[in-house]
């Protein structure tokens, strides 16, 4: 039900960017490639890796790139009133826990991750800022996670 690819999403919702005949420039800020970067996937990560020190991260690099994904998308979501929760977060958790068996100790991690991510994001975007153009695009990703 959620082995959906969080690379997918994101090119479900940059794809609406694209769109041509399209004369109205989006915000800067609701552009998801901004807050997905490697250099700032490595320093969730290892952000979170040194609060365990001496024990290794529970989380490998690749489960931090699609969390920091996910909280990117959740922090768009939020800052256009749309149900992050029940749309994007409880099924990355629920697949993190169910299909993956992620251990308590690795739950806890992927949440903080994500919280830390949605948090980040939402304080790059400003109030208010949230288009039409930009919510219906987010809104239409969350819809293709939600049915695959």
């Amino acid at each position: 039900m959620f082995p959906l690819s969080p690379r997918f999403l994101l090119v479900c919702l940059l794809a609406t960017y694209a769109l041509p005949g399209q004369a109205v420039a989006e915000p800067n800020s609701y552009e998801p490639r901004r807050y997905i970067t490697e250099k700032r996937i490595k320093e969730v990560h290892d952000a979170f890796a040194i609060l365990l020190r001496p024990e290794p991260s529970p989380i490998s690099l690749q489960d931090a790139r699609h969390i920091v994904t996910f909280g990117t998308l959740s922090g768009l979501a939020a800052r256009c009133g749309l149900p992050w929760q029940d749309q994007i977060f409880l099924p990355m958790m629920s697949y993190y826990r169910h299909t993956r068996k992620f251990s308590e100790s690795q739950m806890k991690f992927v949440g903080l991750m994500h919280g830390f991510q949605q948090g980040t994001v939402q304080k790059e975007v400003p109030e208010n800022s949230c288009s039409a153009h930009v919510r219906d695009s987010i809104a239409r990703s969350m819809k293709v996670q939600k049915r695959l």
